[in-house]
């Protein structure tokens, strides 16, 4: 009978059309099997990777003192550091001035805002007076970086 040959038609139509759909499926699962599999072995490569830097001794744990969201005359300034400096090292410095909001660089030039100097500054020193850069000295700089508010260091600077 014709009625029934097309529904025979149409039950192979729908199989294939069911087959088609499952073969996608499985592709699509095994693309996302691959992909899960791939991720899981970065992850290990990572974890291995900081396992070796940690046996390495390489120090995982930030050790320095957050910095200040408070806003400070030295936020967004970029300073430089020059000469010997008598209250504390070069690499303490620098932690107190990041911790104003201040970035370090170790040269002057146009874009620098503040030149501290120690004894025996040099070069630095005198290139930022040609330049026409503020500078002070450490003790000057200890005293502003106690100062509370942008409005009293700008009043310190006069």
């Amino acid at each position: 009978c014709l009625s029934c040959s097309e529904h025979t038609l149409n039950t192979l139509r729908y199989a294939d059309r069911a087959k088609k759909i499952q073969n996608k499926a499985v592709v699509n699962e095994s693309e996302h099997d691959k992909t899960v599999r791939l991720l899981k072995e970065e992850n290990n490569e990572l974890k291995k990777m900081i396992e070796e830097l940690k046996e390495l001794g390489i120090n995982m744990k930030y050790l320095g003192k957050p910095v200040s969201s408070k806003k400070t005359y030295f936020t967004g300034k970029t300073c430089v550091l020059t000469g010997t400096l008598a209250n504390f090292g070069r690499k303490e410095a620098t932690e107190i001035l990041e911790n104003l909001g201040a970035h370090v660089s170790s040269s002057v030039s146009k874009v620098t805002d503040l030149v501290i100097y120690g004894e025996e500054a040099g070069s630095k020193l005198t290139k930022a007076n040609e330049l026409g850069i503020k500078v002070v000295d450490e003790e000057k700089f200890l005293g502003l970086s106690k100062l509370s508010s942008v409005e009293e260091v700008l009043e310190a600077l006069k």
